[in-house]
This record gives structure tokens, C-alpha cells and sequence, in this order.
């Protein structure tokens, strides 16, 4: 299997499409915290390119890669809402989803607002697995993280690779499911 800097292509991924590996400084992290879940089946990405769907689908081989934008152009795998609404997202997810479906990896890449990647957090946390990942990028400040990991009290670790590229919010909240 390749790992995900062979599958990453950065001459794809523009800032804002796919950056994780171009602006900011996820993809080694990336290989580090998902390399368990290679073999999962259910992975989100909120906030999403084409390009990024296309990498999660070939890193996560068995996986059904699913997609969420509120700006996304439909397209197959792709559901679009706004990812802090709660009865939309629930209502896109059950739709999707089957009763016994679950969520093993969930990347929030959407606003990088603080109140909106807690509320998505607390609507999302009924979907996830029982061994799972929730990593939510680009989080704007060591504070921040921080709130994220106090606000939803579970086991958390604060990523921060600000580092590598100067860049301020090349923080990663990794989540996992207890």
C-alpha cells in the first residue's frame, strides 16, 4: 500500500483545495495518526476538495469517503450542508448511513472557527465508532485548541506544526473515541 506522501500530489492541491501537504503541514502527521485506520470503513472529511476526497479514497481503500461542503458542487460523495446545523447534518447522515454505520475517521477542514468546530464536533460525536479519529485542522491559536480540547473533555491532543511553514494555524486537534 502506498503511504500518503507517495499518494499526495501537491501539484493538485492549491491553497484552499487539498492544502494539507502545500500550505499547511499535515500529510506526515497524517500517515503518523491514521496509519491504524487504513483499514476502516467509513471516513468524513467536512470541508472538502476533490482533491482531498480522491487521497482520504486511496489511503482508505475499503473505506466509503464521504464528503461535506455547504459551498461544494455536487458531486458523487459529496453531501452539501452546513456542517453546524444539526438537523441538516443528521438528516444527510442517516439518509447515507445505515442504522449500524458508524464514523472511524472524521477531518474537519471547514470553518475554522472555534464555536463552529466544537458545535460540529458534538453533533458529529453520536456517528463515530468506538475506535475512532477526529482531527479538526487549521485551529487558530494554541488557545483555541486548548478551549476545543476543555469544551469537549475527552482524549485529545493538541498538534502543533507551526513551526514547519511560519504558518499560525497549522494546529491539528486530534480526537479519539474513548
Amino acid at each position: 500500500m502506498k503511504t500518503l506522501q507517495e499518494i499526495y500530489k501537491p501539484e493538485l492541491c492549491t491553497h484552499g483545495s487539498g492544502d494539507k501537504g502545500t500550505a499547511h503541514s499535515y500529510i506526515d502527521m497524517y500517515e503518523t495518526l491514521l496509519a491504524p485506520y487504513r483499514d476502516c470503513t467509513h471516513v468524513l472529511e467536512i470541508g472538502t476538495s476533490v482533491q482531498s476526497l480522491h487521497m482520504w479514497q486511496e489511503y482508505f481503500h475499503r473505506a466509503l469517503v464521504i464528503g461535506i461542503d455547504q459551498n461544494a458542487v455536487p458531486i458523487s460523495n459529496t453531501l452539501v450542508c452546513d456542517a453546524t446545523n444539526e438537523e441538516q447534518m443528521c438528516e444527510e447522515l442517516d439518509r447515507y448511513f445505515g442504522e449500524e454505520d458508524t464514523l472511524d475517521v472524521v477531518i474537519d477542514d471547514a470553518s475554522h472557527l472555534l464555536d463552529d468546530q466544537i458545535k460540529t464536533y458534538k453533533i458529529l460525536q453520536q456517528y463515530m465508532s468506538k475506535r475512532s479519529i477526529y482531527v479538526i485542522e487549521d485551529v487558530l491559536c494554541i488557545t483555541n485548541a486548548q478551549e476545543i480540547v476543555r469544551q469537549i473533555g475527552v482524549t485529545a491532543e493538541i498538534i502543533d506544526l507551526r513551526h514547519v511553514k511560519n504558518r499560525f494555524d497549522d494546529i491539528l486537534v486530534a480526537i479519539w473515541s474513548k
